[in-house]
């Protein structure tokens, strides 16, 4: 819900108020608590809960699929990270001989958003520091697509594998 959320902090750590004044929250906050937007959170985290692990099943089937898809189908393509031990919507692949940045264009293009990189380092034409503490080569790096499937996502990935070998093909042949 609006106006409410939650901040969990160690005792020790010293946190200066944002308001001061009424002393709540051992002088961390001042104000009446929104009791209805905290009874609202906690709904919310409960049915978030209920749901995460149904979720994540599902994202990552997809997220699997998709992964097999582009190595299958894409000449040249590299997952980056751990095969398995990864998030349930996230994949990241690299693309040898092909700019990432104009990959991720002909992506928008055919109607798919992806990212090159994480998104504190969005704009940024650096190549990804979380891929070269991987080992992975800068250049190669700076090849990097990430694809994320959100929570609610369903159905086929189909579509989205069609799309990147589709245009990773476009700009390695300079269409």
């Amino acid at each position: 819900p609006k106006g409410i959320g939650a901040l969990g902090i160690r005792s020790r750590i010293p946190l200066e108020p944002v308001l001061h004044g009424g002393g709540q929250e051992r002088d961390r906050r001042s104000g009446t608590e929104n009791v209805a937007g905290a009874v609202g959170l906690a709904r919310a985290l409960e049915l978030a809960e209920a749901e995460r692990a149904d979720a994540a099943e599902r994202v990552s089937g997809m997220r699997d699929d998709l992964i097999s898809g582009v190595l299958e189908r894409v000449p040249n393509a590299r997952l980056t990270g751990h095969p398995e031990h990864r998030l349930p919507g996230t994949a990241s692949f690299t693309f040898s001989g092909v700019n990432g940045e104009t990959v991720l264009l002909e992506l928008e293009r055919r109607g798919i958003v992806t990212s090159s990189g994480s998104a504190c380092a969005a704009g940024s034409e650096e190549a990804s520091h979380v891929l070269l503490a991987l080992g992975i080569d800068h250049d190669e790096a700076r090849t990097a697509v990430r694809v994320t499937l959100g929570q609610g996502a369903t159905g086929s990935v189909a579509p989205v594998v069609d799309a990147i070998e589709a245009a990773v093909a476009a700009v390695g042949s300079g269409v």
